[in-house]
């Protein structure tokens, strides 16, 4: 995981990206470390699983990809 895939932080123009999109990449490159398992995803990034569920529906992330 440390040496798979990262968030990028900053734009091409090296501007910094708008939070809901680093946001967005940190709760997809959770589901998948964690094979989609809810809870454990929710548990790892310090939150509730219904703030995670009310996460992805803000952030247009399909919760079943």
């Amino acid at each position: 995981f440390a040496d798979g895939p990262g968030v990028t932080l900053y734009e091409p123009d090296g501007h910094l990206r708008p939070l809901a999109a680093i946001e967005a990449d940190v709760v997809r490159l959770a589901i998948g470390h964690y094979r989609g398992r809810m809870t454990e995803v929710a548990r790892r990034l310090g939150i509730g699983r219904s703030t995670l569920y009310r996460k992805l529906a803000e952030l247009g992330i399909d919760s079943a990809a």
